[in-house]
């Protein structure tokens, strides 16, 4: 793993980056992560994606808010307060048009790196991460060839940016 840092339209995106064991290229995952944020279980994930043939990249998507201590779920879910620190402080600051806006980034940065093969990207995520996942599908089809949302949430809703309107302009196998 690799930590970096990616240059967005709202500042600096730490990232970070798994690559197999060997010569690449190897096809990319960007994966969105869940609404706790950046933790061990989210880096986990990124090495298990690498071990499997993947190269990954998994961007901090609470960067607008700056640095924050690793979330533990258990807590926020049991404390009101908490959990209304993470909806009004975290949450408000990530919209799915300022995430697709980062998505773009993230997509160059893939698609100019030596060790990805081209012909697309996938995508992953979990509820937020999973909502993100189909909504970049739909937002960037030509680009996006898997996408998969793992207890999604926010998938349908009366929202105009709600990712089932973006269904039929996916091309993804989803």
């Amino acid at each position: 793993m690799s930590k970096i840092e990616i240059k967005t339209r709202d500042g600096i995106c730490p990232s970070y980056v798994y690559s197999p064991a060997g010569a690449g290229p190897w096809p990319a995952v960007l994966v969105f992560m869940d609404g706790l944020g950046i933790r061990p279980t989210m880096l986990q994930l990124g090495e298990r994606l690498a071990t499997h043939g993947y190269f990954v990249l998994l961007p901090d998507l609470f960067y607008r808010v700056g640095p924050y201590e690793p979330m533990d779920a258990k807590a926020i879910f049991s404390d009101p307060e908490k959990r209304k620190i993470l909806v009004e402080k975290f949450f408000a600051a990530l919209t799915s048009a300022q995430t697709m806006s980062d998505t773009r980034v993230f997509l160059d940065y893939l698609t100019a790196e030596r060790d990805v093969k081209p012909g697309g990207i996938g995508t992953t995520g979990y509820c937020m991460g999973g909502r993100m996942s189909l909504i970049a599908a739909g937002t960037y089809p030509d680009h996006i060839v898997a996408a998969a949302s793992y207890h999604g949430g926010g998938l349908a809703d009366d929202a105009p940016d709600s990712p089932h309107l973006l269904a039929p302009k996916m091309k993804a196998r989803v």
